[in-house]
């Protein structure tokens, strides 16, 4: 069985936290990532794009409607 991890944070609350707020969730992460490396279960990981290059699908009456942002 596979999992999906997606960890998420906003653009405005990430900018809102100090450098050493930044670096220690960073380290978590990284910690994160080599634990689930050792044990095998890490298999991949990328970053999504960020916000500004995000868009929105909506169907309507069996129509696709894509608009820029989330």
């Amino acid at each position: 069985m596979k999992y999906l991890l997606m960890i998420y944070a906003s653009t405005e609350d990430w900018e809102a936290l100090s450098e050493s707020e930044r670096a220690e969730m960073d380290a978590q992460y990284q910690q994160l990532l080599a634990d689930c490396t050792a044990s095998g279960e890490w298999l991949a990981g990328d970053p999504l794009a960020g916000p500004p290059s995000g868009r929105a699908v909506r169907v309507r009456d069996g129509q696709a409607l894509v608009t820029d942002g989330p």
